[in-house]
């Protein structure tokens, strides 16, 4: 039987191609499940700085919106373009 199977595909890179083709799609919907997700906490991670207080900047001073700190934005932006 595995010698019927093993020269059922002449040809070393369709044989190799056959092989790794039904992964494939496993490989595409783990990666596609991933981006989603990482959008979802994304969203939510930037819905928390909205409300979060954090660190005030003067002495005494109000707490600062997390999502207000100036080095934040530029960053977000960078890394999700």
């Amino acid at each position: 039987m595995f010698h019927l199977m093993r020269n059922a595909i002449k040809n070393p890179d369709q044989r190799f191609g056959a092989f790794f083709a039904p992964l494939t799609s496993g490989r595409v919907t783990i990666a596609s499940s991933a981006v989603c997700s990482a959008k979802i906490k994304l969203a939510v991670a930037i819905r928390y700085s909205l409300s979060r207080r954090a660190f005030s900047v003067a002495a005494n001073g109000p707490e600062v919106l997390l999502l207000d700190y100036p080095e934040l934005l530029p960053s977000l932006r960078y890394k999700f373009q």
